[in-house]
């Protein structure tokens, strides 16, 4: 994910993120593991929950209520196998059973297949480098 540097209290914010999502966003997460004789290992995640901005929440939620979609990942050596469009489906199921009226992700380029066979419309999502911009004179 291009990630190089972590903060010095990543396990801290991560759990005060986590625990803050289930109490406050529905946030829900879930694993596929492979058994091996008696040793079970996870081989892929997905995360869930209610989105939770950058902008108010100004539209009743019956008409919409926006999920998302994140932390999808498989491991190499089990790609291409349905794990992650299994887990798709669970955070697809469980966004709906906490009332979110459509699902948003962003799909890493590998992914773009797998999830427009699942439904999803591609969107106009872009992104800027702001590390390399530079601002116009």
């Amino acid at each position: 994910m291009g990630v190089q540097n972590l903060a010095v209290d990543w396990l801290e914010r991560t759990l005060r993120f986590l625990e803050d999502g289930r109490r406050n966003l529905n946030l829900a997460g879930f694993v596929a593991e492979v058994e091996d004789g008696t040793k079970h290992t996870i081989v892929a995640s997905a995360v869930c929950q209610v989105f939770a901005g950058p902008y108010p929440t100004i539209i009743d939620p019956v008409d919409r209520r926006d999920g998302y979609v994140w932390g999808v990942y498989v491991h190499p050596d089990y790609r291409r196998r349905g794990h992650a469009g299994r887990l798709v489906e669970l955070c697809a199921g469980h966004l709906k059973d906490v009332g979110c009226t459509q699902a948003l992700l962003n799909a890493a380029p590998m992914g773009k297949a797998l999830y427009a066979k699942m439904g999803f419309e591609e969107s106009n999502a872009m992104k800027l480098d702001l590390k390399k911009w530079q601002k116009r004179e």
